[in-house]
């Protein structure tokens, strides 16, 4: 892997309701960014598997 970390995390400061979802994140919820799946991810990326520093 070309990544220098492969998640992040943030901590909710209040609720946030996502969209129409029915998802609550609710305050001091720890929310985990799987940065390294989503750079691996066809639906974000055209051939993810190729390292592209300028993308």
């Amino acid at each position: 892997t070309n990544l220098s970390i492969s998640r992040g995390e943030r901590t909710a400061v209040e609720d946030y309701k996502l969209g129409d979802t029915g998802i609550v994140v609710e305050k001091d919820m720890i929310v985990y960014i799987p940065i390294y799946a989503m750079h691996y991810d066809p639906d974000f990326f055209q051939d993810p598997e190729t390292f592209n520093p300028e993308r």
